[in-house]
């Protein structure tokens, strides 16, 4: 399906996961939208709906505790489930834990140390290794509600809400 020219961008008057109202955003297409809670950190599109395929292929390859935060939004009829950013050089936030004790975790990209390069090996080549990483062993934690923050710490979002 094509999403179509881009319309704009306008603050979603509450969160149906979190209810809070100001920093819960939608992106318009003319065939599309997509919603992201930068205070919860859940994101939706209208293709999330009960019998679409992308949401179908979405869920034959997340995680499990992607799959056990599902929201059901009554009133857009839509799936909304938690982020996972990848900013590459910037790094990554990601849900962690289980449905009843979960966190959102910052990974930063850091330089991998001479000593550990042999560790990293760059697929298909021979004596090539990576020079970075994600720290995921040494990723910032934050709460459920502490998203925004983390998008933040990323460089990734600045005053949102705030305006």
């Amino acid at each position: 399906m094509e999403i179509g020219k881009y319309i704009g961008e306008r603050v979603v008057s509450g969160c149906p996961v979190c209810y809070d109202k100001d920093t819960c955003f939608e992106d318009m297409y003319e065939n599309y939208s997509s919603f992201l809670c930068f205070n919860c950190g859940m994101l939706s599109n209208t293709f999330y709906t009960e019998d679409n395929k992308e949401r179908s292929k979405l869920l034959e390859t997340t995680s499990k505790l992607v799959k056990d935060l599902e929201f059901f939004d009554d009133e857009r009829q839509l799936y909304w489930y938690p982020s996972i950013i990848n900013m590459g050089k910037m790094g990554m936030i990601f849900p962690e834990g289980s449905i009843d004790k979960w966190v959102w975790k910052y990974a930063s990209v850091v330089e991998v140390p001479e000593n550990e390069k042999e560790s990293y090996p760059i697929p298909g080549t021979d004596g090539e290794f990576y020079t970075e990483k994600l720290d995921v062993e040494g990723a910032i934690e934050y709460g459920q509600y502490e998203f925004l923050q983390a998008c933040e710490d990323m460089g990734f979002a600045r005053d949102i809400g705030n305006e």
